[in-house]
């Protein structure tokens, strides 16, 4: 449950009183409350909620007043007026919204137990809203609430058993099983009744419905196991980092985006029809190589139709690899009964993976968008009759931006939306674990800079947690003391912005606000308690640990700093003197907490990274003397990073540019959150009922012991892992772009460009033309026009237009393990043609084949992306010489080649050597000498086999063989071979 707390300590008056007990907010205790305020400005019950201390906006309404110029209608109650959201100061039993209602409650969709589900479950009825077709709308109510998961079998008033889809908000969708549904029927669920689905081994090379039952004809096992089709997904905490490689054949897959068990990779493809009947048997053919039990895999296939099933399985016996499948055919064609095939093929294949083996279903995601844009109308439409209105503009780019994130959590992360089908087979995760709240207590940065619902709910997606966040504001001026969180100043004091310099730590505001945060995580018995900013809200975090150790279990500043500073731009030596203080009386308080972690860009211009460095080590020494349980880590942002906030910026940069990256984007789980989840769950422990923080702990194992900073250094290359002993589930999603929604995209985002140029004040008509010019310059570029008016039936949603839009498909590719973007291909003959410029594979070399990491395979993809960067510039085919290595320049066109491959001709693992080994010789005037493409591709299989026929060949087919690899001395001999060729 992500809960916003929006808390206005701007209007705190002279007082700095202790926190309040918790209670309702009925219209006498809100009275009450404010009386005890002095100097507080009257206010009408239900408006907003004034604590002593001043504490406002407790509510999600605060949050979104202040963005998106949104309106959230209010409900009357008997006992008084309620302002939708969670306030710390509601009545549980008595809030009319209740956790998985409130828009921003970012609970995951994990089991709960009979007594928490009568908990929350509101006292009105579940009822059904709207039937369309087989599709059965439900609002939720008592007997179906948010917290069912999907898979959950209901039934009506009027006789219909139904399985519950998907949630959005507290509005559900069904699909109707059996009987007829009524709008106006009361829905309730049929306890402990699931969609199941038949498993086992016996059940390879057949066609089978969403249950497990048989469509081809052939008697089903005496012997099977029932599994429910909506999994649990599992959080990537219980997932295994140990991958191996899923080789397929298609060199431009294994070479460039390389695919590892268990993970999640979106395929966009280039025409659908052509993809299913000529690529996915390709896919469908591969086999475990190294690390499982090799007799222990299947390869599932969804199919749209019984008739595409018998053709894809004639194909598969053709190949002779039927015998591994097994294919899932819906009971319709409609997209909800595909979206439950689907989640029984991922069921199907989980059962392999947690029997030791391997399991990879290949499927369209199609089904799941369309489910989902109906499921994102019917709940927008139940948002506005409740009143939550919305300017028609953003409400225009929030469908352009899509919902594919509650769509589908690629990695196996639940979102409230829906549970999607689990990745691995290494563990169950505890309900408990994902019900326990964390508290995090959000501090913005200068100018009380604004973070948006969205931006909070996407760090709970990235935390993978219930998440109550508190987000205060910076107090304003009081008594002739202006504030930097609890550093307090003079305006004379902050000239030249030095306040940080010459202010003092407000005593009485830190305890009473760190008392305000404990009384919050004990209200919510918060599991966890975080203090995390950026910039300003960074040294906030340092000042709250320096403060109140006990309060806090971990302290995050990303961009931040301390009071004073070692900088040369303040005036010295005052200004370190004040800093040094500051580190000896202040910041070794921090060693107390168990997780200290700083995130900083060394070229930032702002907030110096020394300073930081210092505010580290010190806390690190501190708890290394005392023997305390801390780890202070700081962690180096790249400096090429450091300003990709605002990367098109040409005045001076301040490299202090870093949010995004930080908290955001897919970059941001490897900087902070995987690293914040890892250091809090080796260096605390979890605690059942809550209990204050401050508690002793024993001293863990360090994290780094050997530094006290880390530094990603994007040109590494991971080692190859040997398997675990667990099993996988892998999941190859594919998707196609719908005709039109890119241009739309992109003529939308020139479209802004123009009207930011026409709000820009105190230029000259003539910039102003000479900007405008420029842009739509650009937008030619791009093939965009804008001669007319856009072609708006390219907004989706839109069924008369096969595909899914582009932005939802970059939405998606956001969130998965990877994607693996198709080019058309050139010829009659159908194709793999795999762009590697625009694809991206997550994993690098943890998904590589041991063998095509020892022929250099990582060092030659970089030299084509880096060649490929080099030619568009000085328009030559050429990359640079000694590039990671000590040899010269490869040549594109022959490494392109690679990319290109016919369908149903597989490669084997010798053959990619013997191919990489040939197109990393520049100089091969065997390949040169040959004119156009299709006979260069000719030309590089013969002269592979060529190789592999040589002894240097043998020797290195005979070592892939016995040892997985190509040892250094035989890549010389095929080198050398080579060599010869030319």
């Amino acid at each position: 449950m992500g809960i916003a707390l929006s808390m206005d300590v701007a209007t705190w008056p002279r007082a700095w009183c202790g926190p309040a007990a918790p209670g309702t907010s009925s219209p006498s205790q809100h009275a009450e409350r404010q009386a005890l305020i002095p100097g507080a400005r009257p206010s009408r019950p239900g408006s907003r909620l004034v604590t002593q201390l001043g504490l406002s906006g407790l509510a999600v309404s605060g949050l979104c007043r202040r963005s998106r110029k949104t309106r959230i209608a209010r409900r009357a109650e008997p006992e008084g007026e309620f302002v939708q959201g969670t306030s710390i100061f509601a009545d549980a039993e008595k809030d009319p919204f209740p956790a998985g209602t409130s828009p921003l409650d970012l609970l995951p969709n994990m089991d709960f137990t009979e007594e928490e589900k009568k908990k929350q479950e509101p006292s009105e009825p579940a009822m059904v809203l709207e039937v369309r077709g087989d599709l059965v709308v439900v609002r939720a109510g008592k007997g179906l609430f948010t917290q069912d998961s999907p898979g959950t079998i209901a039934c009506t008033d009027s006789g219909a058993d139904a399985v519950l889809l998907a949630w959005k908000e507290d509005i559900a969708i069904l699909q109707l099983l059996a009987g007829e549904a009524e709008p106006g029927d009361e829905a309730r669920r049929v306890e402990e009744k699931f969609l199941q689905t038949k498993c086992s081994k016996e059940l390879r090379g057949r066609i089978l419905d969403p249950q497990g039952r048989s469509l081809d004809g052939l008697p089903m096992p005496e012997e099977v196991e029932m599994r429910n089709v909506f999994v649990i997904p599992k959080p990537k905490q219980v997932r295994s980092n140990q991958y191996r490689a899923l080789f397929t054949g298609v060199q431009g897959i294994d070479f460039d985006v390389p695919i590892g068990r268990g993970q999640t990779m979106l395929f966009q493809g280039t025409d659908p029809e052509k993809d299913r009947k000529y690529l996915w048997p390709d896919l469908l053919a591969s086999k475990p190589v190294m690390g499982s039990q090799k007799e222990l895999f299947v390869n599932v296939v969804v199919c749209r139709t019984l008739d595409e099933a018998e053709e894809l399985q004639s194909e598969l016996k053709a190949r002779g690899c039927w015998e591994n499948c097994t294919i899932f055919v819906p009971i319709s064609d409609d997209p909800a009964s595909r979206m439950i095939a689907i989640n029984a093929a991922a069921a199907f294949a989980e059962y392999f993976g947690e029997e030791g083996g391997e399991g990879v279903v290949l499927c369209d995601f199609e089904a799941m968008h369309d489910v989902w844009n109906v499921l994102a109308e019917l709940a927008g439409q139940e948002r506005a009759a409740r009143g939550l209105l919305m300017d028609p503009k953003e409400e225009q780019w929030v469908q352009m931006q899509g919902t594919a994130g509650d769509l589908m959590a690629l990695e196996g992360v639940a979102t409230r939306s829906m549970s999607p089908p689990r990745i691995s087979a290494d563990g169950r995760p505890s309900p408990d674990r994902c019900l326990e709240r964390w508290l995090v207590v959000w501090l913005h940065g200068m100018d009380h800079g604004f973070i948006s619902p969205e931006e909070l709910e996407t760090m709970q997606r990235r935390l993978n947690r219930r998440v109550v966040f508190m987000v205060p504001l910076n107090p304003k001026e009081w008594n002739g003391l202006h504030f930097n969180w609890g550093c307090a100043f003079t305006r004379e004091q902050n000239k030249k912005e030095l306040g940080f310099v010459n202010g003092f730590l407000h005593d009485e505001f830190l305890t009473t606000f760190a008392a305000t945060i404990a009384n919050v995580a004990q209200w919510y018995k918060a599991e966890r308690t975080v203090a995390m900013g950026y910039s300003m809200g960074g040294f906030g975090a340092f000042q709250l640990g320096c403060r109140a150790p006990d309060t806090f279990d971990a302290v995050v500043s990303v961009a931040g700093y301390g009071l004073g500073t070692n900088s040369k731009d303040a005036p010295q030596p005052y200004s370190g003197r004040v800093f040094w203080n500051f580190l000896e009386y202040e910041a070794t308080a921090m060693a107390k907490i168990p997780v200290v972690l700083a995130i900083h860009a060394r070229n930032d211009r702002l907030s110096s990274f020394g300073d930081v460095d210092h505010i580290i080590s010190t806390v690190d020494d501190r708890a290394r003397k005392d023997g305390e349980s801390c780890v202070a880590k700081l962690v180096t942002m790249p400096t090429w990073m450091a300003n990709s906030d605002n990367p098109r910026k040409r005045k001076r940069k301040s490299n202090h540019g870093y949010f995004n990256c930080t908290f955001m984007d897919d970059y941001s789980n490897q900087y902070l959150w995987n690293e914040l989840q890892q250091l809090l769950d080796e260096n605390t422990q979890g605690q059942g009922d809550w209990q204050p923080h401050h508690q002793s702990r024993k001293r863990k194992k360090r994290w780094h012991d050997e530094s006290r900073w880390s530094s990603h250094d994007e040109n590494h290359f991971g080692t190859h892992q040997e398997w675990d002993g667990k099993g996988s589930m892998t999941l190859l999603g594919w998707l196609w772009e719908q005709d039109g929604s890119l241009q739309y995209r992109l003529r939308k985002a020139y479209e802004m460009k123009l009207e930011q140029i026409e709000e820009i004040s105190r230029i000259s008509d003539e910039i102003r033309a000479k900007l405008v010019a420029k842009v739509k310059a650009d937008a030619a570029a791009d093939g965009i026009s804008f001669d007319g008016e856009p072609d708006e039936t390219a907004l989706k949603p839109n069924p008369n237009i096969p595909g899914v839009p582009n932005w939802e498909i970059e939405e998606l590719k956001s969130i998965s393990d990877g994607h693996i973007i198709l080019r058309p291909p050139e010829g009659d003959v159908w194709e793999w043609r795999v762009d590697p410029y625009r694809s991206l594979p997550r994993l690098g070399t943890d998904a590589l084949h041991p063998a095509l990491i020892s022929a250099d395979s990582p060092k030659l993809r970089l030299k084509m992306m880096q060649g490929k960067d080099r030619a568009n510039i000085l328009h030559d085919t050429i990359g640079a010489a000694e590039t990671l290595d000590d040899k010269p320049g490869v040549e594109l066109q022959f490494i392109e080649l690679l990319l290109h491959q016919p369908a149903s001709q597989l490669f084997s693992i010798d053959e990619e050597v013997a191919r990489i080994v040939l197109a990393s010789d520049a100089d091969c005037t065997r390949l040169r000498e040959v004119e156009g493409d299709l006979k260069r591709r000719e030309t590089l299989t013969g002269l592979a086999k060529e190789l592999l026929q040589t002894d240097a060949g043998r020797q290195a087919m005979a070592e892939i063989k016995d040892l997985g690899f190509v040892t250094p001395p035989t890549l010389d001999l095929l080198n050398q071979e080579v060599a010869t060729f030319r």
